[in-house]
């Protein structure tokens, strides 16, 4: 399918048919990226961080760990006496 490209302010952008974004599960935003130089639109996460701790766990197995604690030495006397959780 092709379709024009319009101006749009200072922008540009297309109009997609609603059967194609239904196809698509696209209701109200999307996400957009650059793979091979083709524009790639994907449903919205509804939490962008959701999978965090599973990609931060395939980093620890795939051995990406920080060199060292980047917040130690970063607390004060106040953190230590006065702060409760």
């Amino acid at each position: 399918m092709q379709v024009h490209i319009r101006r749009i302010g200072n922008s540009q952008g297309i109009i997609l048919p609603r059967p194609l974004l239904q196809q698509a599960g696209i209701e109200n935003e999307v996400d957009l990226e650059v793979i091979d130089g083709a524009i790639v639109l994907r449903p919205a996460k509804s939490d962008p961080r959701a999978n965090w701790d599973q990609l931060f766990q395939n980093a620890i197995e795939a051995g990406h760990k920080p060199e060292k604690d980047l917040f130690n030495g970063a607390s004060n006397d106040f953190d230590q006496t006065e702060w409760q959780w």
